[in-house]
């Protein structure tokens, strides 16, 4: 009898236990909403890109995607480096109150502002457009070129704040994009300082883009 006693004793006692230790603890916190990186700051992000953070949309050879990708955090990376000939077709809006917009052309992969702990990436190559004079500039920042900017050319659409299309082709040896419009090519070469490719680019400031195509004249992926 006694030996029953205890049994039942040493088994409430331990229903007691778990009853405090369980009953009270706070459930384990949510990864998302408290993601901290090694500089103590928070991570998680906000905006339209919000569940995409530290990732990327991506576009294949022969590939367009659809959607606003217009982010300075979040890159669309390309599946394959371009090469000679190789083009992109990027189409979008701009904002009725748009001030200035940024495309930056980065050398081989990069993911934007996350790669580097909230630092963003030197461009290869980056265009800026201004509005109150309607003019647009371009330098690479390849080797650190100084902060002097060379006359590029838009489309017309783009400067009126319309719905535009944007096109990009590798220059010859790699040493700079041409660019254009639906109509066709302007007829042009805009430099890096260097032969270098590219597999990443972003569209940032007061637009949108609305897809993005990616046309290769090789269409094969290297063996790394």
């Amino acid at each position: 009898m006694r030996f029953w006693l205890f049994v039942l004793i040493q088994t409430l006692l331990v229903t007691v236990v778990l009853t405090q230790s369980g009953g009270g603890a706070t459930p384990p916190p949510d990864a998302q909403t408290t993601a901290v990186a090694a500089d103590g700051n928070s991570t998680t992000p906000e905006g339209p890109h919000a569940d995409c953070y530290l990732c990327a949309p991506t576009v294949q050879c022969g590939e367009t995607i659809d959607g606003d990708y217009s982010s300075g955090e979040v890159n669309v990376l390309l599946m394959k480096p371009m090469e000679d000939g190789d083009s992109l077709v990027v189409k979008g809006e701009v904002f009725p109150n748009a001030l200035k917009i940024f495309i930056d052309i980065f050398k081989d992969l990069s993911v934007g502002q996350a790669q580097e702990g909230g630092n963003s990436q030197p461009a290869l190559l980056q265009f800026e457009h201004y509005y109150d004079s309607n003019l647009t500039f371009s330098r690479s920042r390849l080797r650190v070129e100084p902060d002097t900017f060379r006359e590029a050319t838009l489309p017309l659409p783009i400067r009126e704040k319309k719905p535009w299309t944007l096109m990009f082709r590798m220059h010859e040896n790699l040493t700079g994009f041409e660019t254009g419009d639906e109509t066709g090519w302007f007829n042009n070469h805009i430099p890096w300082n260097d032969t270098a490719t590219t597999q990443s680019f972003n569209v940032r400031g007061d637009w949108k883009t609305t897809s993005i195509q990616y046309n290769c004249v090789n269409s094969s992926i290297p063996i790394l």
